[in-house]
C-alpha cells in the first residue's frame, strides 16, 4: 500500500472521481457545496485531494488547516476499496504531512434512535483506533447531532467555530469576486 494525495484540480478525472464519491458518500444535508470547497482549497487554508494508492484513486480527502489545528472536514474511502486499511493509512499520512499539530473532526454521535446508529458507532471506534479520543463536545447542523473528535492536545471552546467561519468567509468572498468579473 502507497497511500498519497493529489491536489484536485476542476475539469480533471480526479474531479470527477472525487464529486462522484462525495455526493454518494455524504448525505446532502450533511454536503458543504462543491463548488465552496474548490475555491477554498485553491487557498492556503483549504486543500480538497483524491487520495490514491499508486495511481490508483482509492478515495478523498478534504481539510482546513489554521495554525497548528487540522479540521478533518471529508474523508471517504471508495465502497469498493473499504475494509483493506485506506483510511487509517490516510489519517497516517496527514498526520505525518503536519507534524505536532493537532486533528479535529466531527463524526455523527452515537443515538439509538438514528437508522444509522450502528454506522456511527463504528465510524468513532475507527476513529479511537487511529488516535482520536471523543472530547464530549457536540454540535448540531441540520438536526443531526455531531461529536467533536480530538487527536493530540486540547482545543480551545471556539477554535472550531473559527475554522468554520473563516470557511464560509472565503468561499462567499470569492464568490463576491467571480460575480463582479461576469
Amino acid at each position: 500500500m502507497d497511500v498519497t494525495l493529489r491536489h484536485v484540480k476542476a475539469d480533471t478525472e480526479d474531479y470527477d472521481y472525487v464529486a462522484d464519491l462525495y455526493f454518494f458518500s455524504f448525505p446532502e444535508r450533511e454536503r458543504e457545496k462543491i463548488e465552496n470547497i474548490m475555491i477554498v482549497s485553491e487557498t492556503d487554508f483549504g486543500e480538497f485531494s483524491v487520495v490514491l494508492d499508486g495511481e490508483e484513486r482509492i478515495g478523498l480527502l478534504y481539510v482546513l488547516v489554521q495554525k497548528d489545528l487540522v479540521y478533518i472536514y471529508y474523508l471517504a474511502v471508495d465502497p469498493g476499496k473499504r475494509g483493506r486499511g485506506y483510511g487509517s493509512a490516510t489519517l497516517s499520512l496527514v498526520k505525518s504531512m503536519y507534524p505536532g499539530f493537532r486533528f479535529v473532526l466531527s463524526s455523527e454521535a452515537p443515538n439509538g434512535t438514528a437508522e444509522n446508529n450502528e454506522q456511527r458507532i463504528e465510524r468513532i471506534a475507527f476513529y479511537e483506533k487511529n488516535g482520536f479520543r471523543d472530547t464530549g463536545k457536540r454540535s448540531t447542523w441540520d438536526g443531526v447531532e455531531y461529536a467533536q473528535m480530538l487527536c493530540g492536545d486540547h482545543i480551545g471552546r471556539f477554535e472550531v467555530g473559527r475554522i468554520f467561519k473563516r470557511h464560509h468567509k472565503l468561499s462567499r468572498r470569492a464568490k463576491q469576486r467571480s460575480t463582479v468579473l461576469v
